[in-house]
């Protein structure tokens, strides 16, 4: 129910929503722990509950479905 019911929110706004899921609802912000807290990895592997694996961290670093021209600070703020 909640997947259904994002999905038609992005879809709402003009984004297209196949890319997404819900699993960034329960470790999101990894990118954002470590381009803008400056978070170690080691840290932000223990917060997420991964292993200290760097193959590990890396797909969540950099992802196929990136956009460069988003603002990593904007990702969090709820305002």
């Amino acid at each position: 129910a909640f997947l259904e019911c994002f999905r038609n929110n992005l879809l709402d706004i003009g984004i297209d929503p196949w890319p997404y899921g819900t699993h960034s609802f329960g470790h999101g912000g990894c990118q954002y722990l470590h381009t803008v807290l400056k978070w170690p990895f080691r840290q932000i592997c223990t917060w997420g509950g991964w292993a200290d694996n760097p193959g590990t961290i890396f797909k969540y670093l950099l992802s196929w479905n990136d956009n460069p021209d988003h603002e990593g600070e904007d990702l969090m703020n709820p305002n």
